[in-house]
């Protein structure tokens, strides 16, 4: 970032989905996530997932798709 400190942007748009430098670990949340699902579709509930439109839903299917339920 010490490169920029003398640019004086008129706009600055920022995207994070995470407030810090060290993010979970993937195979984890991914884990907890379909636990989550498979509990749902078990006890025969709805399911809602919301997903960011740039490959966030791609993911979900693709995950949704391999998993052995």
């Amino acid at each position: 970032l010490q490169s920029y400190r003398d640019i004086a942007p008129d706009f600055l748009i920022i995207e994070s989905t995470l407030g810090n430098e060290k993010s979970p670990n993937r195979r984890y949340q991914e884990h907890q996530f379909m636990n989550h699902i498979a509990e749902n579709i078990k006890n025969n509930q709805n399911i809602a997932i919301a997903a960011s439109p740039l490959g966030q839903a791609q993911e979900i299917i693709m995950l949704l798709k391999n998993h052995p339920y």
